[in-house]
This record gives C-alpha cells, structure tokens and sequence, in this order.
C-alpha cells in the first residue's frame, strides 16, 4: 500500500474503507497518481540541462539555436548547450573561462595579449573532444576583433624521461604512440 493510498483511505469512513468496490476504485486511482507523478516528475527534471534527455535537450538546443547532433553525447549536447547559455550577456576573460569549463575536460588556463584571447587546457593532454564545438560556441560571443589561440599539451620528451620508467615498466603500459603523447599528467 501506497502512502496516497493509506491518506485516501484514512479520510473515508471505517465502515466504507471495507467495501471491496471503495478499494479497487481508490487503487486504480493510486495507480494513476502514481503514474501522474512520474511523468511529472520527467517534465521537471527536462527543464535542468544536467537532467535533461534527449527530448529535453532538442527543446533547448531549438531554443538557444544550436544545430542538433544526434552523433553527439548527451554530455557533449549538455556542455554546447551549458557554453551557449553563459555566453550570454557581456563577455570578458572570467565568461569565457566558465564557458570552457562547461565543456567536457574544459579545465583552462585563459590570459588575453593583444587582441587575442589564450586558451590553454590544462585537464587532459592533447586536443579535447569536442572542440571545434567548444571554438564555434566562443567565437559566436566574442567580439569579432579579437581571435583565440588554442594552446594544448602534449608529451614532451623531457617530461618523459622525468618519469624514470625502466623500459621494462614501460613496456607494460602498452601505449600506442597517440596514447603515450597526450599522457601528461
């Protein structure tokens, strides 16, 4: 028994919370509020990008006017979607820091030279995925004089051999050359 279920029945008379045809009804009519909420409970969590699904992903992305890309993640789709809505308004060095770190592995560090904003990514080595996404998303926002220098990390020969692996040691990562370039932490 549902607590709706005992409420329902706790409001009615002792003598009618006995008869059979009052407690079907009063079930079925559980059932159905039990089933109400759910779906209640879906259309809530649609409007929270970290909740939404696909459905509730395509509102937004229609909304904010991104192209929808079902090849894309839900976590890809979210992190456009998240860079999208903190674009908004006046930009500067710190708006265009929380758009990145929006993104999926978009830990940076930001400076700004000239008239060029830098963006390097300092959570995973190599080029994170996604990024084209990420580079559209800020130059739709920022000032059209100003360009983005994209700045990533990747494996230096020095920062190799500070590891002091034994070949041996290292023979047993396994890493393809790809793998071992953007092992930089």
């Amino acid at each position: 028994m549902t607590e709706t279920l005992v409420m329902m029945l706790d409001e009615m008379p002792a003598v009618m919370r006995q008869d059979e045809l009052l407690n079907e009804l009063f079930k079925s009519v559980d059932i159905a509020l039990a089933k109400r909420d759910i779906k209640i409970e879906v259309v809530f969590n649609e409007r929270f990008v970290d909740h939404a699904t696909d459905s509730g992903l395509k509102y937004l992305e229609i909304r904010l006017g991104i192209i929808t890309d079902q090849t894309k993640s839900l976590d890809h789709r979210r992190s456009l979607i998240k860079a999208r809505l903190k674009g908004k308004g006046k930009i500067n060095l710190s708006k265009v820091d929380d758009i990145c770190e929006s993104w999926i592995n978009g830990q940076v560090d930001t400076s700004i030279s000239g008239s060029t904003i830098n963006v390097k990514f300092v959570s995973v080595g190599g080029i994170p995925e996604g990024v084209s996404d990420l580079e559209k998303t800020l130059l739709d926002i920022i000032p059209s004089h100003l360009k983005i220098n994209w700045q990533y990390t990747f494996m230096t020969w020095d920062m190799f051999e500070s590891y002091n692996w034994p070949f041996d040691e290292f023979e047993t990562q396994n890493l393809s050359w790809d793998e071992l370039e953007v092992l930089v932490s």
